[in-house]
């Protein structure tokens, strides 16, 4: 009871008073419907009815207002006054489309000191950066030491921890938010056809989603089987989108041609084309007889189905009974039986007049089945995972082939040697010269390393230059990890600090 002696009125809070009359309205909506079909069929029959009901709408629209005006308002909370500085400190602006080598400026008005700010400093997502100062200590330049990754947002914030040279810390930390731009994609076709097929004369097209450098595009392209040619840009600078190469002559009629790149290709501004395209096309004419249109040197060709001529047994050496391959491979061994790491010094050989170095030759092959069963090869020659299948798929792997090391590799190697030659087609194709030697199969491939060093230096360079094409799938790369070849031969030479490395892969 209260003081008037009423009993009391139950107290509803504004909240659900405002729950009550929401319901209200919705259930005033949902009947609307079926009012005004009633109203309607009435004013049908009778007329002086419309009077009747526009009177009543008049009353129902007042009651609604004065129901309007009644409820009670939305409840609201005194909030903190907003500080609009530090809305603008966190509304960093963000440009887009940043370049792989792109820098980026910070300008202080006070001069730094160059330590606290270096230590204030943070890069996220983590990237290894360089700092330079100018103008007094007032403007410094940030620039990545190898390039930004694509499609990536970075944020760069100096920290309040930063002083100035007269000891004052910064009022508030300073940031820089930036998205690199996607890496650019490449595509390769051929410039004109005849029918299914390309034709001999016109080339192929290159062409870019954003300029590439054109120095680094004429490094990487690789054209198998190998044929003369130049690179057509538009004149005017060393970037472009469309690049067309030109042969120097008709190509091979009737014959397979692979086009890729064997290299890193970037753009203008320093980005990584994404994936190295890759075109397999035939051209025009009758199939070539010639044995170099079967074989690539890059990639392993296709094996035919016609049955290979049987040589003579003196044509062809003996091969060594380790040479042969297993029947299937080995599942990759368990970390418990990890081989014994690969040393950095070369197995102890015998040289003779006819193999000088084929200490360095056994070397270089367990460099190379260090990289195939799935280990990787460290610049100070070493193995890191022999076996595990830790960097790469596991690959069983090769055997030491003495015959093609003796009658193909090695003599190949001295013959580039004495001329100072790095190509894969002065004496015929790989194929061509595994042939004369007595072996016929259709699966080879051939890498070659070439460089001025010591012999056993330049056994590490080639193995740690065929890992890099992994990314890609280069052809080195994909040479030494194809489980379809069985034995290699190695052969290694060395004239006037000249080296050549040949490794000639194969299976019968």
């Amino acid at each position: 009871m209260d003081r008037d002696g009423r009993p009391p009125v139950p107290r509803v809070s504004s909240r659900r008073r405002a729950v009550h009359v929401a319901r209200g309205a919705v259930l005033g909506l949902a009947a609307l419907p079926v009012l005004v079909t009633v109203y309607a069929r009435v004013v049908a029959r009778h007329p002086r009815a419309l009077r009747v009901s526009l009177i009543g709408l008049a009353v129902l629209t007042a009651c609604s207002v004065a129901v309007a005006r009644l409820a009670p308002g939305a409840e609201g909370h005194r909030t903190s006054p907003i500080d609009t500085a530090a809305i603008a400190r966190l509304a960093t602006p963000l440009q887009v489309g940043v370049g792989a080598m792109q820098q980026v400026t910070l300008s202080f008005s006070a001069p730094m000191d160059r330590d606290s700010v270096q230590g204030a400093l943070a890069v996220s997502p983590l990237a290894g950066v360089r700092l330079d100062w100018a103008e007094s200590d007032t403007l410094l330049t940030i620039t990545p030491l190898r390039s930004w990754q694509p499609s990536t947002l970075y944020a760069i914030e100096v920290g309040a921890a930063a002083k100035t040279v007269a000891g004052k810390p910064l009022q508030s930390p300073i940031r820089v938010a930036f998205l690199t731009a996607d890496a650019p994609t490449a595509t390769i076709e051929a410039v004109a056809m005849v029918g299914q097929r390309a034709s001999a004369t016109a080339g192929f097209r290159l062409s870019f989603s954003r300029p590439v450098d054109v120095a680094s595009l004429t490094a990487a392209l690789r054209i198998v089987p190998e044929a003369a040619g130049r690179l057509d840009a538009p004149p005017g600078g060393g970037a472009a989108t469309s690049v067309t190469w030109v042969p120097a002559a008709p190509l091979l009629a009737g014959t397979t041609y692979v086009v890729t790149f064997a290299g890193p290709v970037r753009s203008a501004d320093g980005m990584v084309v994404a994936q190295a395209p890759r075109l397999v096309v035939r051209t025009e004419g009758p199939v070539a007889t010639d044995r170099s249109s079967a074989g690539l040197t890059w990639f392993p060709p296709t094996p035919k189905a016609t049955p290979r001529p049987t040589p003579k047994p003196s044509a062809r050496p003996t091969p060594i009974p380790t040479a042969k391959p297993a029947a299937t491979p080995r599942p990759s061994p368990t970390p418990t039986r990890k081989p014994a790491p690969t040393p950095t010094l070369r197995p102890t050989a015998t040289p003779s007049a006819s193999a000088p170095w084929l200490s360095v030759e056994q070397y270089a092959l367990r460099l190379l089945n260090c990289t195939r069963t799935g280990g990787w090869v460290r610049p100070d020659g070493t193995c890191d995972g022999y076996g595990t299948g830790r960097y790469s798929a596991y690959v069983a792997p090769l055997t030491l082939s003495a015959g093609i090391s003796t009658s193909v590799a090695r003599p190949y190697a001295r013959y580039q040697a004495e001329r100072h030659a790095c190509s894969h087609f002065l004496d015929g194709t790989p194929g061509d010269r595994l042939a004369r030697a007595g072996y016929t199969g259709w699966r080879w491939a051939e890498n070659i390393g070439c460089q001025s060093n010591a012999p056993s230096t330049v056994a590490i360079a080639s193995m740690t230059f065929f890992q890099s094409e992994k990314p890609y799938d280069g052809g080195h790369w994909v040479n030494l990890k194809n489980p379809a070849y069985s034995t290699v031969g190695v052969g290694v030479w060395s004239t006037g600090g000249y080296v050549v490395i040949v490794f000639d892969f194969y299976h019968p």
